[in-house]
């Protein structure tokens, strides 16, 4: 379906402000896929003495091609070219969207439940007091329950981790 003269100046006139937040917004999800996932993923695996888990982990991947295809179609449809492509990858957009809808609703409960379900058993325990925590969705796990103390920084607890005695030290 050839998108109409007055649609086609429309999406143009919005262009001015969607491309560069599609270029932030597909900025920040690479930032979270490849490299924030990847530090967490190590931290956890290396036995951090702290981790701190951002609310977006769960979505950034899945808003990643969403960014990317919206980046590509949107100057596409506002030029009208590529109108077969266009209309099929539209509909990729319709489905990413309803499914970044469902992680979105999903991801607090999966997110808490998650954490809950998979880090005690690897030596952490929740902590809320620590600073720094930029939302209340952002939550903080410490390997060693003395080390959750208010106030004090994820930095803090690393030197408390490093100055500590290892067991079995005389």
């Amino acid at each position: 379906m050839k998108a109409s003269a007055d649609e086609a100046v429309h999406i143009r006139k919005t262009l001015l402000f969607a491309i560069p937040a599609t270029v932030l917004m597909l900025g920040l999800c690479c930032y979270f896929t490849f490299w924030a996932i990847p530090d967490l993923v190590n931290a956890l695996r290396e036995s951090a003495p702290v981790v701190r888990i951002w609310p977006v982990l769960m979505l950034a991947p899945a808003m990643l091609p969403l960014a990317f295809l919206t980046l590509i179609l949107l100057p596409m449809k506002g030029m009208q070219v590529g109108e077969r492509i266009v209309a099929r990858s539209t509909r990729w957009i319709n489905v990413l969207v309803v499914l970044n809808g469902i992680s979105l609703l999903l991801m607090a409960s999966t997110s808490t439940l998650l954490q809950s379900h998979f880090l005690p058993p690897m030596g952490y325990e929740k902590c809320a007091d620590l600073k720094g925590q930029p939302s209340l969705w952002f939550t903080d796990w410490v390997r060693d329950p003395a080390w959750c103390v208010k106030g004090k920084s994820l930095e803090w607890v690393n030197e408390q981790a490093n100055s500590a005695v290892p067991h079995g030290s005389p």
